[in-house]
């Protein structure tokens, strides 16, 4: 595993995380994690057009719950509240929250895989408890409150220097687990775009995350004909990244299988 590296300092590092196997999976689409949800044929119980949804999975001694909490800010403590609160989820649970982000220092690709030191935004900071691991580098995540092209992130690179890569969630996750004393959680994103690229209009990147009617797809490239490409490159690069997500998480749960079976 090239993105993570086992710490001599303690070896349990992130099978601690996966040793209940009680698992709260949460993204802000279902496209980010829908691989996932597929894999154990997980099964619906609560919805709310495209504000929320929470998928559900058990397996003897395994549960696992999956949270669409929506993007941005607002609508992510205010789910995570609501989902706390309704399924009365206690301390024995672990929580991820992955999905989706955007790059804005040169060298992050499409598909890399990222596990953030630092969460942070213009008035929060938390660090990442690393779980006994080391990972690769201190990643700096960035939250932000829109989607920003590549003047957009150099400005905020400008602005904030330490930001690596910048995403819609992240500090309002870390908010919601330090609000209800939760620290048994960690946070993987999949970098979409990388620094220099250009987004399609704001309503095809809706088409690719939640998949808006037709009509506006087809209205919007009539006018400019050039979205067509941007939107096929960003819709590729969710493709590719919603890929690495289910493989790293399964690299994780394989991880936490071996340590099991070591200690039976």
């Amino acid at each position: 595993m090239n993105w993570l590296k086992r710490s001599t300092k303690d070896d349990k590092g992130l099978f601690f995380l996966f040793a209940a196997m009680k698992l709260i999976i949460c993204a802000a689409s279902i496209n980010e994690i829908s691989r996932i949800i597929d894999h154990y044929n997980a099964h619906l119980v609560l919805s709310h057009k495209h504000k929320y949804s929470v998928y559900f999975h058990s397996d003897k001694d395994d549960i696992y719950y999956f949270l669409i909490i929506g993007m941005g800010l607002k609508n992510v403590k205010k789910n995570l509240n609501f989902f706390i609160d309704k399924f009365q989820l206690d301390h024995s649970f672990r929580w991820i929250l992955t999905g989706f982000c955007g790059a804005v220092k040169p060298g992050i690709n499409t598909g890399s895989i990222i596990f953030p030191r630092i969460v942070k935004d213009d008035v929060r900071s938390f660090t990442i408890d690393q779980k006994g691991f080391q990972y690769k580098s201190g990643y700096t995540l960035f939250s932000v409150n829109k989607i920003y092209g590549r003047n957009g992130k150099k400005e905020l690179v400008r602005i904030h220097p330490e930001a690596d890569v910048i995403d819609m969630e992240g500090t309002g996750f870390c908010e919601i687990m330090n609000e209800y004393d939760i620290s048994n959680f960690i946070i993987y994103k999949s970098i979409t775009d990388n620094r220099d690229f250009i987004f399609p209009d704001y309503r095809l990147i809706r088409r690719s995350i939640f998949s808006v009617p037709l009509k506006i797809l087809f209205s919007v490239m009539i006018k400019d004909p050039r979205q067509l490409k941007h939107f096929f490159m960003i819709y590729r690069n969710m493709r590719k990244a919603s890929k690495e997500i289910f493989k790293a998480f399964f690299r994780l749960s394989e991880n936490n299988e071996d340590k099991r079976n070591k200690n039976r």
